[in-house]
């Protein structure tokens, strides 16, 4: 690829290759109209002059119109193409350093949250889990929207329980919950049942019931459908 500089000298190589062109020409007029060769030579060499001399003067006014046009069109945008190579500076160590990443996040709802360290859930069982719950314990909700619900961590829309789901959503819960490893175990429990707007008492008299001696079949079948999830 051509770089400025070569593409500059490449454009004064093609004008004075055009001025000596009219020079040659204007020379072989003047002799065919029966001008002597002294007077010719001068005359040729004159017109290579002023060949010279207009291709300069075109290239100037033709990169003054064109700045002037596209100061026109894009004033705020535009800047000249002729800089000096110092006037292209890297970023200063001070100014990256002054770049803060803000410690809280702002979910939709304007509460302020701190930022979630650690992931609890991977994303190869959460999509099992979207696979088995979206649309039939939850309402309709992208595989990673669950995800960031599952995780605790910000999320742009809102995870619902399905009407008659409930029950089901505890033994779901239950099962994440003793998947858990560490200390924290039980501070996510309490977290997703106030997500899921879940009261705690309720859960711990419910989240049994598809294993229990006389579940549903819905439920009996959900249950063997998650256990198979979690071996």
């Amino acid at each position: 690829m051509k770089t400025n500089h070569e593409e500059q000298i490449m454009l004064y190589i093609i004008g004075l290759f055009g001025a000596l062109i009219l020079g040659i020409a204007a020379r072989w007029s003047a002799i065919s109209l029966g001008v002597d060769n002294f007077t010719a030579n001068a005359i040729g060499g004159c017109t290579v002059i002023l060949g010279i001399i207009l291709f300069l003067m075109i290239r100037i006014v033709l990169k003054e119109s064109i700045y002037w046009l596209l100061n026109k069109m894009y004033p705020s945008r535009f800047e000249k193409i002729e800089k000096s190579e110092e006037s292209y500076t890297t970023l200063p160590q001070t100014a990256i350093d002054s770049i803060a990443i803000p410690s809280p996040i702002l979910t939709p709802t304007n509460e302020t949250i701190s930022i979630q360290s650690r992931i609890y859930f991977d994303m190869g069982l959460i999509n099992s889990i979207h696979k088995e719950c979206n649309d039939e314990q939850f309402e309709d909700i992208a595989e990673i929207e669950l995800y960031a619900h599952l995780n605790l961590l910000p999320a742009t829309t809102t995870l619902k329980i399905k009407s008659g789901e409930k029950t089901r959503v505890c033994y779901l819960v239950h099962k994440l919950h003793k998947h858990l490893k560490g200390n924290d175990r039980t501070e996510w429990l309490t977290a997703i049942l106030k997500k899921l707007d879940i009261d705690e008492g309720y859960y711990r008299s419910k989240y049994k019931e598809p294993v229990s001696e006389i579940p549903s079949r819905k439920s009996e079948q959900f249950a063997k459908v998650i256990n198979d999830i979690f071996k």
